[in-house]
């Protein structure tokens, strides 16, 4: 593993080293081992198929590391590939163990300055996104001009991603006006004037928690209005799950969310309805396992929180929704089901908490995880027998059920003592 922690500044980072047309980002730690070996054919057909954009392509490939491992310079002299190591304290992750930290971020923007790079691809250090077809979706509609950010598409089972699909793609796409299917991805494209304003805007923002900034790439270029495309990407990434409880995770990601919605409120106010993201190439199908959903342990999960917590719910919830989670209660599994326009109301009526700080933030993200658990043993029931297009069909049901209750949102945040059904 390239050394990490006795870096002395970013100043003596990288020597100059020219400038090059692609920059490829690895946002976190990764062996050079491992790193070449996953990268070396993937890059020679990436630069070969590229050259029909951009004659003589020239890639840099930007890893964290000291200047020791910077040999990799010397072995591919005469080679349009390059290999720059820049300098990243601490573990390398951010807010959660597979988030790239914004230093990260900040390290290659860095680089890609430097380097003058027309295009940078951020990739997750476990290298899933590595292959030549994932590389070049991301890098050519940034090389052919048709745009400054490339968000991903990824092959998903009806059952995975679920917190994207039930709280941040909805919520970010009825926020800010666009269909950006993963708001939080962690492989993108982007150019590198882009990278260098996001990554400081980022860490500005939150200087006295820049090891646990997020990173919206999404919402960062809706700020700017920047051209964006989706592209689809064959990659799987491994959320090391069993490392970081359930509470946690919806804590630091909604967490974020809602941070950025108190930021960015003078903007999503004003936006009403939703613009398509263009998408290009062809989807990838979904090969992991579709096994079905125990859905009494979520179910029981929200019982045991509708015991316990009515007391913080009834401090963040209407009446109206503290009744309707009242009658789910007494539903049989069979029946068990929670509305999407209910679902959005309880998203959004959290937010507004957040904003509000009605009570300890800690405790109230805490409350959203059972009924998060609720809304996914709804869901789990209702596609068990769909197929992932028809799943997918039922993920943009919800996604317009957050659009039409946001006139609810703006109300409640603009009044949030007055307008309380």
């Amino acid at each position: 593993m390239a050394t990490l922690g006795n870096i002395a500044s970013a100043e003596a980072s990288t020597p100059p080293v020219g400038s090059v047309d692609v920059l490829i980002g690895i946002a976190g730690p990764v062996s050079d081992e491992e790193l070449r070996s996953r990268l070396g054919q993937s890059l020679t057909s990436l630069v070969s198929e590229l050259s029909s954009v951009v004659a003589g392509l020239r890639v840099a490939v930007a890893y964290p590391g000291s200047n020791g491992a910077d040999a990799a310079n010397r072995e591919q002299a005469g080679s349009s590939i390059r290999f720059l190591a820049y300098p990243l304290s601490g573990s390398g992750t951010g807010a959660l163990p597979w988030l790239p930290a914004v230093a990260a971020y900040r390290g290659i923007a860095e680089l890609a300055e430097k380097t003058e790079a027309k295009a940078c691809i951020l990739l997750a250090p476990d290298l899933a996104a590595v292959t030549q077809a994932s590389l070049s979706a991301l890098a050519r509609p940034l090389l052919e001009n048709k745009c400054v950010l490339t968000m991903p598409v990824y092959p998903i089972g009806k059952y995975e991603g679920l917190l994207n699909s039930s709280i941040l793609y909805p919520f970010t796409r009825a926020l800010y006006g666009r269909q950006i299917r993963f708001p939080l991805p962690v492989d993108f494209g982007i150019s590198g004037k882009m990278l260098s304003r996001m990554a400081a805007d980022v860490a500005s923002n939150n200087r006295a928690a820049a090891a646990e900034s997020i990173m919206w790439p999404g919402i960062e270029g809706t700020m700017i209005d920047c051209d964006t495309v989706q592209a689809h990407v064959d990659a799987v990434h491994v959320t090391q799950g069993d490392a970081v409880n359930l509470t946690t995770v919806i804590s630091q990601l909604a967490g974020s969310l809602f941070e950025g919605a108190e930021k960015n409120a003078a903007i999503w106010q004003r936006l009403r309805g939703s613009q398509p993201i263009p998408v290009v190439g062809a989807p990838f199908a979904f090969t992991g396992s579709e096994g079905a959903v125990d859905v009494k342990p979520l179910i029981e999960s929200f019982l045991l929180g509708s015991r316990n917590l009515q007391e913080v719910w009834s401090l963040v919830l209407p009446p109206v929704a503290l009744l309707e989670l009242k009658r789910m209660a007494r539903l049989s599994p069979e029946q068990f089901h929670l509305p999407d326009p209910l679902w959005a109301r309880i998203v959004y009526d959290f937010a507004l908490a957040h904003r509000l700080r009605t009570l300890s933030r800690t405790h109230l993200l805490g409350a959203l995880t059972p009924l998060y658990l609720g809304w996914v043993a709804s869901y789990a029931a209702e596609v068990k027998s769909l197929d992932a297009s028809a799943a997918e069909k039922r993920i943009e049901r919800l996604a317009v059920a957050f659009e039409e209750a946001k006139p609810y949102f703006v109300s409640r945040w603009r009044w949030p003592d007055r307008f309380n059904p």
